[in-house]
């Protein structure tokens, strides 16, 4: 291959890496992803939530457990859903369905649905491509919100209940590639 030709395919080499760097670093959030506020809008306007909860030994299938109408309740729910800002390089989405699974909706127009996942994280379809995990002292307040609102013990993924992960990502979760 003659000098020229060789250059030619560096220079041309440098530009396409440099221009799929350019493309990562411009769909990489900013900086932290912080659902909060979101999630304080979405909840504002939710008149009704469903509960529910996956059927026992049956994959992706839920079964209505319970229906929250009651404002008090929409925002003792709301107010026990905090979660932590995900950082661009720490994305991760837990492998496993969610149980419970929450409906928010304002009248009969579904909002959006949000999974807890082993107590400890919200996967929020449809919203954003990471899961959040919620903070510490939040999970035993969204547990006892959900008990009291007739989400059955036995199948929650309460914290301390079917050994929940040490912390996401697990051999249960996937990080973002990167």
């Amino acid at each position: 291959m003659s000098r020229t030709r060789l250059t030619i395919a560096v220079a041309a080499t440098t530009l396409i890496v440099a221009g799929l760097l350019l493309a990562y670093l411009l769909a990489a959030p900013p900086g932290p992803l912080d659902p909060n506020p979101r999630l304080r809008e979405v909840f504002a306007r939710t008149t009704r939530i469903e509960i529910l909860t996956l059927r026992e030994s049956v994959e992706f299938e839920y079964k209505l457990v319970g229906t929250v109408r009651d404002a008090a309740d929409v925002a003792a729910l709301a107010n026990a859903i905090r979660v932590a800002p995900a950082l661009g390089d720490a994305w991760f989405h837990c492998e496993c369905d969610g149980d419970p699974l929450l409906r928010l909706y304002e009248g009969e127009s579904m909002l959006t649905e949000i999974t807890i996942h082993h107590g400890r994280t919200i996967g929020w379809r449809g919203e954003f491509a990471t899961d959040f995990e919620l903070v510490a002292d939040t999970r035993e307040q969204l547990a006892a919100v959900l008990a009291s609102l007739g989400m059955p013990e036995s199948t929650s993924h309460a914290p301390g209940r079917s050994s929940p992960p040490a912390a996401p990502p697990t051999r249960s979760c996937s990080r973002r590639p990167g």
